[in-house]
């Protein structure tokens, strides 16, 4: 089991992937960053004639999810992951169960540590499977359908490993 979530895909396009990626291009703000900002444009990003790295537009979660993909012909690759600033945040609040462990040692030794590793195991398990796992569902889903929409995919594989 990996820490943070990832999902990768392969897919067909309806026509050729020149003038999907093309159609990608006019609508993504072109920034090196991958920063969320105010645009009129659906995705922020770097499209290339064969490849994209791209977030989606709306402020706030918009850059949770970055989507990279290569595309040859008809077919492509595109895998969605958690930004690397995001990836810094979550790890500091999966910090914080561990930080209480090292408290609870220091101010009561190792009395009635067992509970509190019961409990520090559960706020994991919810941080995780609760907060990281369902927030990277909702954000890449409502992105990868407007990926979708955009370049025209027709059939998605996702046994891809």
């Amino acid at each position: 089991m990996k820490l943070f979530p990832s999902k990768k895909y392969s897919v067909t396009l309806y026509s050729e992937s020149l003038p999907a990626l093309e159609k990608l291009k006019r609508n993504t703000k072109h920034s090196d960053s991958l920063i969320s900002s105010y645009t009129d444009k659906i995705f922020i990003g770097i499209v290339n004639k064969t490849n994209f790295k791209i977030i989606t537009s709306f402020v706030g979660f918009g850059a949770f999810c970055v989507f990279v993909g290569e595309f040859k012909s008809h077919n492509g690759i595109i895998e969605i992951k958690i930004h690397k600033v995001f990836k810094g945040m979550l790890l500091i609040i999966l910090s914080y169960p561990f930080i209480g462990l090292g408290l609870q040692l220091y101010q009561n030794g190792l009395e009635n540590i067992s509970d509190f590793i019961l409990l520090m195991i559960f706020s994991l398990s919810i941080i995780r499977f609760g907060f990281i796992k369902l927030l990277f569902r909702i954000i890449s889903n409502m992105g990868f359908k407007k990926l979708s929409k955009m370049i025209g995919i027709v059939e998605i594989n996702n046994n891809i490993k």
